[in-house]
């Protein structure tokens, strides 16, 4: 960690050196100073750690729960809530009291885990500590020599028994109790500390500074988009008349309320019955301010009225918090969008993009927030003038609604083997360039639909993955072979088999790749002899060869095609697939994949 901040780079100027420390330690950099130069703090403890316990794991007192929350709560001035903003202040309160009863009864569950180690190894430390005893003791060289020897032997065992639980750990690990499943993403799910960031205000070493330097930064992303300068539109004041004229009286047909039992949950049945009984609000569609301009979208598709102001008052007034190791950020408020991770933010989003336009030259694909235009045509001037015309269209659209598009990561790609150039297509006023490739959906679409950087990508995607969980399907590993298969089948196979009906025509010199990649994990999972033969392991392990598994999955796919309520692909041509012609039904064919 560096411990000299200047004006252009950071430094390292302490060094401690630390050998055969077998106690836990840390290292930090203290940046309360004002001096560019930080003090470093090294922590160590003469207690060895064999267990961390889990802080976010607490059990609670449900009836010290009851009583706290009957005295932090008092519920006889609820009837004096007029206006909007005393009812936010009690929504407040009553959230904050709680919480505020929850952390009082509740303590952490922590497990004190101790390593056994076998008698054998305590006797030789035993007599390790005798011999060194008597070399200070005596000075005799002798002992000192028997000492280190004997170190030395303690160290090989230990390393022989942790060897010996390791490989116990595998054999016990099933699907039963989902140990197998935990124990692969313990592994995979490897977390790197954030390092120092920069940011407008210096540099965030803390935790807490960099909590508030990441909320600080993600502002920009709840704040509203302007519009060009040229924009006449009225949109603005008819959706304001609009909203003002919904959310001022209450929705015609309110839902019914619901009883106490009803309201009950697993934890809530633990509030006090006394003061649930005090929590009826009348005209509670008062307390929910105007929306965003996006409830347009939802009065126009004839939703309900009582479910537009329940999603209205689940949006305004959010905030948001960074957490950083644990501590957190100070509030910001969320004021224009959904916050990421919740759940009605994609069915939200949907319905906010539901009338985006289209173009009958073009096809329009949605998936989230990745849009991709495609035209088709023999000549090359049709394609990009029908592109020209639906991104008018949408610049249009955009603007109304104040979406704003990176023009510099909207790419052009013209799928052709033609070499001569063609003028692109622009957006904003930009020409967006050709590209020789892009990403959608996790597949990679390279100009010629060769699918070569795909596989490229896909086959070091898998190599990682793979390198993750190496030491539970090595060669050396005494897990249960089933449990090998499982792991691949579950976890790794499907990283290279991913979107395998569109890419499964590429050549054969492609698709090799992946099979070779497929072979060698097999055959290091049965710790096959080198001239066992690949297709009598598989059919040992009762596992498909690489190209029978995909051709399954692309049949399965197709087959399930007009089941799909998808109007671009209800579209697609239905052709016969021939051995001559690279299209993706090629994959079809019993030529494609010959015993």
């Amino acid at each position: 960690m560096p411990t000299r901040y200047g004006t252009h780079s950071s430094n390292t100027l302490d060094i401690a050196l630390i050998n055969n420390f077998n106690f836990p330690y840390d290292i930090t950099s203290i940046s309360d100073l004002s001096s560019d130069h930080n003090p470093v703090l090294l922590n160590f403890s003469l207690c060895n750690i064999t267990h961390m316990d889990k802080t976010r794991a607490f059990t609670t007192c449900w009836s010290a729960f009851h009583k706290n929350l009957d005295k932090n709560i008092h519920f006889a001035d609820i009837l004096n809530i007029n206006n909007p903003h005393t009812l936010e202040d009690k929504i407040t309160q009553f959230t904050d009291a709680v919480r505020s009863a929850h952390s009082q009864a509740s303590k952490p569950i922590t497990r004190k885990a101790h390593f056994y180690t076998p008698q054998h190894i305590k006797n030789l430390i035993s007599l390790k500590n005798r011999a060194r005893k008597l070399y200070h003791n005596t000075l005799n060289p002798i002992y000192r020599t028997e000492a280190n020897r004997l170190q030395a032997h303690i160290k090989k065992q230990v390393k022989i028994h942790t060897q010996h639980v390791w490989n116990d750990r595998l054999k016990a690990l099933n699907t039963r109790d989902n140990s197998i499943w935990q124990i692969q993403r313990n592994f995979r799910n490897s977390k790197s500390n954030i390092p120092t960031l920069t940011h407008t205000s210096g540099i965030a070493t803390s935790a807490d500074q960099k909590a508030n330097a990441l909320a600080n930064s993600f502002k920009s992303n709840y704040t509203e988009n302007k519009r060009l300068d040229n924009f006449t539109n009225n949109i603005d004041s008819d959706v304001t008349s609009t909203l003002e004229n919904f959310f001022a009286n209450p929705p015609t047909t309110p839902l019914a309320p619901t009883n106490t039992d009803e309201a009950y949950g697993k934890n809530l049945g633990w509030l006090p019955e006394r003061q649930i009984h005090w929590s009826c609000f009348s005209g509670h569609s008062k307390g929910f301010r105007p929306g965003l301009d996006q409830w347009t979208h939802l009065q126009t598709d004839n939703f309900p009225a009582p479910l537009i102001h329940i999603i209205n008052s689940y949006l305004v007034n959010r905030t948001y918090k960074v957490r950083v190791n644990n501590t957190f950020s100070l509030p910001h408020r969320v004021n224009i969008g959904v916050t990421q991770g919740s759940l009605l933010g994609p069915v939200l989003f949907n319905i906010y993009l539901n009338d985006i336009p289209s173009h009958p030259q073009t096809m329009l694909n949605l998936y989230a927030d990745d849009t991709a235009i495609l035209a088709t045509f023999k000549n090359h001037k049709t394609v990009t003038l029908a592109l020209n015309k639906h991104l008018a269209l949408l610049e249009n659209y955009f603007n109304q609604w104040k979406i704003n598009i990176n023009v510099e990561k909207t790419v052009a790609v013209l799928f052709t083997k033609r070499i001569k150039p063609v003028k692109p297509p622009t957006l904003y006023s930009t020409p967006l360039q050709w590209s020789q490739s892009t990403k959608y959906l996790g597949l990679i679409l390279d100009k010629n639909l060769a699918w070569k950087h795909h596989i490229l990508h896909a086959r070091d995607k898998f190599r990682h993955a793979l390198r993750l969980i190496y030491p539970l399907i090595c060669r050396n590993s005494e897990m249960d072979m089933y449990n090998k298969v499982l792991l691949y089948t579950a976890v790794l196979r499907p990283i290279i088999s991913y979107g395998c009906p569109v890419w499964g025509y590429a050549a054969k010199t492609n698709i090799k790749i992946l099979e070779v990649a497929q072979n060698s994990i097999i055959r290091t999972i049965t710790k096959a002899h080198r001239y066992t033969r690949n297709s009598t392991i598989y059919k040992a392990l009762k596992l498909h060869p690489f190209k029978n598994y995909i051709q399954i999955l692309a049949k399965k796919f197709f087959a399930n095609l007009p089941n799909i309520n998808n109007a671009n692909l209800m579209n697609l041509e239905n052709y016969t697939p021939q051995d001559d012609h690279k299209r993706p039904r090629r994959i079809l064919l019993d030529s494609y994949n010959p015993p």
